[in-house]
Protein backbone atom coordinates (compact mmCIF):
# COMPACT_ATOMS: atom_id res chain seq x y z
CA UNK A 1 0.00 0.00 0.00
CA UNK A 2 1.07 3.60 -0.55
CA UNK A 3 0.45 6.94 1.12
CA UNK A 4 -2.81 8.65 0.16
CA UNK A 5 -2.29 11.61 -2.17
CA UNK A 6 -4.57 13.73 0.05
CA UNK A 7 -2.35 12.90 3.05
CA UNK A 8 -3.69 12.25 6.53
CA UNK A 9 -6.04 14.64 8.35
CA UNK A 10 -4.20 16.85 10.82
CA UNK A 11 -6.28 15.52 13.73
CA UNK A 12 -5.31 11.95 12.81
CA UNK A 13 -1.64 12.93 12.58
CA UNK A 14 -1.84 14.54 16.01
CA UNK A 15 -3.45 11.39 17.42
CA UNK A 16 -0.73 9.17 15.96
CA UNK A 17 1.96 11.41 17.45
CA UNK A 18 0.32 11.42 20.85
CA UNK A 19 0.08 7.61 20.80
CA UNK A 20 3.77 7.49 19.91
CA UNK A 21 5.03 10.04 22.43
CA UNK A 22 2.94 9.40 25.58
CA UNK A 23 4.99 7.35 28.02
CA UNK A 24 3.68 4.17 29.61
CA UNK A 25 5.05 2.02 32.43
CA UNK A 26 6.99 -0.94 31.03
CA UNK A 27 7.52 -4.38 32.56
CA UNK A 28 10.56 -4.65 34.80
CA UNK A 29 12.08 -8.12 34.91
CA UNK A 30 11.99 -9.11 31.23
CA UNK A 31 14.34 -10.04 28.41
CA UNK A 32 14.53 -6.32 27.65
CA UNK A 33 16.21 -5.63 30.99
CA UNK A 34 19.14 -3.33 30.37
CA UNK A 35 21.84 -5.63 31.76
CA UNK A 36 20.86 -8.61 29.57
CA UNK A 37 19.42 -6.86 26.50
CA UNK A 38 22.59 -7.17 24.43
CA UNK A 39 22.89 -10.87 25.21
CA UNK A 40 19.28 -11.49 24.22
CA UNK A 41 19.79 -9.70 20.89
CA UNK A 42 22.85 -11.84 20.21
CA UNK A 43 20.92 -15.00 21.08
CA UNK A 44 18.16 -14.32 18.53
CA UNK A 45 20.49 -13.05 15.81
CA UNK A 46 19.84 -15.03 12.62
CA UNK A 47 17.20 -17.15 14.34
CA UNK A 48 13.94 -17.99 12.56
CA UNK A 49 10.66 -16.11 12.97
CA UNK A 50 9.20 -18.63 15.40
CA UNK A 51 12.12 -18.19 17.80
CA UNK A 52 12.00 -14.40 17.64
CA UNK A 53 8.24 -14.40 18.27
CA UNK A 54 8.66 -16.84 21.17
CA UNK A 55 11.26 -14.66 22.89
CA UNK A 56 10.22 -11.08 22.31
CA UNK A 57 6.80 -10.79 20.68
CA UNK A 58 4.96 -9.80 23.88
CA UNK A 59 7.64 -7.17 24.58
CA UNK A 60 7.01 -5.54 21.21
CA UNK A 61 3.21 -5.90 21.13
CA UNK A 62 1.64 -6.52 24.55
CA UNK A 63 -1.29 -8.88 24.78
CA UNK A 64 -4.65 -7.17 25.22
CA UNK A 65 -6.11 -10.20 26.98
CA UNK A 66 -3.20 -10.55 29.40
CA UNK A 67 -3.33 -6.84 30.25
CA UNK A 68 -7.07 -7.22 30.93
CA UNK A 69 -6.39 -10.21 33.18
CA UNK A 70 -3.91 -8.11 35.16
CA UNK A 71 -6.44 -5.36 35.78
CA UNK A 72 -6.91 -3.31 32.61
CA UNK A 73 -10.66 -3.93 32.70
CA UNK A 74 -11.38 -1.53 29.82
CA UNK A 75 -9.69 -4.12 27.58
CA UNK A 76 -12.18 -6.87 28.46
CA UNK A 77 -14.07 -5.93 25.28
CA UNK A 78 -11.11 -7.13 23.17
CA UNK A 79 -10.19 -10.55 21.85
CA UNK A 80 -6.99 -11.56 20.14
CA UNK A 81 -5.91 -14.16 17.62
CA UNK A 82 -2.50 -15.54 16.70
CA UNK A 83 -1.72 -16.68 13.17
CA UNK A 84 -5.42 -17.11 12.31
CA UNK A 85 -6.53 -16.78 8.71
CA UNK A 86 -9.18 -14.12 8.12
CA UNK A 87 -11.53 -16.69 6.63
CA UNK A 88 -14.69 -14.74 7.44
CA UNK A 89 -13.53 -11.68 5.52
CA UNK A 90 -14.07 -10.87 1.87
CA UNK A 91 -10.42 -10.25 1.12
CA UNK A 92 -9.30 -6.99 -0.49
CA UNK A 93 -5.91 -8.52 -1.38
CA UNK A 94 -5.02 -11.46 -3.61
CA UNK A 95 -3.59 -13.31 -0.64
CA UNK A 96 -5.88 -13.97 2.31
CA UNK A 97 -4.58 -12.06 5.37
CA UNK A 98 -3.21 -14.20 8.19
CA UNK A 99 -1.50 -11.85 10.66
CA UNK A 100 0.88 -13.10 13.35
CA UNK A 101 -1.23 -11.23 15.90
CA UNK A 102 -4.47 -9.29 15.67
CA UNK A 103 -6.95 -7.73 18.07
CA UNK A 104 -10.67 -7.12 17.63
CA UNK A 105 -13.84 -6.59 19.63
CA UNK A 106 -15.60 -9.52 21.27
CA UNK A 107 -19.15 -10.30 20.21
CA UNK A 108 -20.29 -9.98 23.82
CA UNK A 109 -18.92 -6.44 23.91
CA UNK A 110 -22.07 -5.49 21.99
CA UNK A 111 -25.66 -5.64 23.17
CA UNK A 112 -28.19 -8.06 21.70
CA UNK A 113 -29.88 -5.16 19.92
CA UNK A 114 -26.58 -4.03 18.42
CA UNK A 115 -25.75 -7.56 17.23
CA UNK A 116 -29.23 -7.82 15.69
CA UNK A 117 -28.64 -4.59 13.76
CA UNK A 118 -25.24 -5.87 12.59
CA UNK A 119 -26.54 -9.26 11.47
CA UNK A 120 -27.46 -8.18 7.90
CA UNK A 121 -23.86 -7.03 7.43
CA UNK A 122 -22.07 -10.06 8.88
CA UNK A 123 -24.55 -12.75 7.76
CA UNK A 124 -24.26 -16.26 9.18
CA UNK A 125 -20.56 -16.47 9.95
CA UNK A 126 -21.00 -19.88 11.61
CA UNK A 127 -22.22 -21.31 8.30
CA UNK A 128 -19.21 -19.83 6.52
CA UNK A 129 -20.70 -16.62 5.16
CA UNK A 130 -18.14 -13.92 4.45
CA UNK A 131 -18.35 -10.21 5.08
CA UNK A 132 -16.43 -6.99 4.50
CA UNK A 133 -16.89 -6.28 8.21
CA UNK A 134 -15.44 -9.44 9.75
CA UNK A 135 -11.97 -10.94 9.73
CA UNK A 136 -12.02 -14.12 11.78
CA UNK A 137 -15.01 -15.91 13.28
CA UNK A 138 -14.49 -13.79 16.54
CA UNK A 139 -14.67 -9.99 15.13
CA UNK A 140 -12.33 -4.75 -3.26
CA UNK A 141 -15.00 -3.03 -4.39
CA UNK A 142 -13.85 -1.19 -7.47
CA UNK A 143 -14.29 2.18 -5.77
CA UNK A 144 -12.62 1.25 -2.45
CA UNK A 145 -8.98 2.12 -1.81
CA UNK A 146 -6.67 1.31 1.08
CA UNK A 147 -3.64 3.35 2.09
CA UNK A 148 -1.03 3.31 4.81
CA UNK A 149 0.52 6.06 6.90
CA UNK A 150 4.05 5.66 8.22
CA UNK A 151 4.16 6.67 11.90
CA UNK A 152 7.70 5.77 12.92
CA UNK A 153 10.73 3.81 11.74
CA UNK A 154 13.27 2.46 14.21
CA UNK A 155 15.33 -0.56 15.14
CA UNK A 156 14.98 -1.69 18.73
CA UNK A 157 18.60 -2.91 18.83
CA UNK A 158 20.18 0.39 17.80
CA UNK A 159 21.80 2.76 20.30
CA UNK A 160 21.88 0.09 23.01
CA UNK A 161 18.14 -0.46 22.78
CA UNK A 162 17.17 3.20 23.14
CA UNK A 163 13.87 2.56 21.31
CA UNK A 164 13.21 -0.99 22.46
CA UNK A 165 10.00 -0.01 24.27
CA UNK A 166 8.65 2.28 21.53
CA UNK A 167 6.31 -0.27 19.93
CA UNK A 168 5.19 -1.58 23.33
CA UNK A 169 4.28 1.91 24.58
CA UNK A 170 2.55 2.81 21.31
CA UNK A 171 0.41 -0.33 21.54
CA UNK A 172 -0.44 0.35 25.19
CA UNK A 173 -1.50 3.89 24.23
CA UNK A 174 -3.57 2.44 21.40
CA UNK A 175 -5.35 0.19 23.88
CA UNK A 176 -5.81 2.87 26.55
CA UNK A 177 -6.56 5.98 24.47
CA UNK A 178 -7.78 4.98 21.03
CA UNK A 179 -9.69 1.72 21.63
CA UNK A 180 -12.30 3.09 24.10
CA UNK A 181 -13.12 6.03 21.84
CA UNK A 182 -13.18 3.85 18.73
CA UNK A 183 -15.51 1.39 20.42
CA UNK A 184 -17.77 4.27 21.46
CA UNK A 185 -17.90 5.50 17.86
CA UNK A 186 -18.71 2.03 16.55
CA UNK A 187 -21.52 1.57 19.05
CA UNK A 188 -22.90 5.01 18.20
CA UNK A 189 -22.93 4.14 14.49
CA UNK A 190 -24.63 0.79 15.14
CA UNK A 191 -27.28 2.41 17.33
CA UNK A 192 -28.16 4.73 14.47
CA UNK A 193 -28.82 1.86 12.07
CA UNK A 194 -32.48 1.13 11.35
CA UNK A 195 -33.83 -2.11 12.72
CA UNK A 196 -34.82 -5.04 10.50
CA UNK A 197 -32.64 -4.13 7.54
CA UNK A 198 -33.21 -6.44 4.60
CA UNK A 199 -30.77 -6.51 1.68
CA UNK A 200 -32.59 -9.28 -0.16
CA UNK A 201 -33.87 -8.14 -3.56
CA UNK A 202 -37.33 -9.58 -4.25
CA UNK A 203 -37.68 -11.57 -7.42
CA UNK A 204 -40.37 -10.31 -9.80
CA UNK A 205 -42.02 -12.25 -12.60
Amino acid sequence: MIEASLDLASASKALCRSLLEKTQPVPGDTLFRNDIFKTICENIHNKNEARVILDIHRLIVPSAEILAAFGAKHLNILTESVNEGWNSSISFTNTRPQPDYSVGFKRNAFTKDQLAKLSPFISNFIAGDQSFFMATYLITGEDISYYRHLICVFSFIELDGKDKWTAYQFTRNLYDIWVPKHFENICSAIDQLPSNLDFDVPTTF
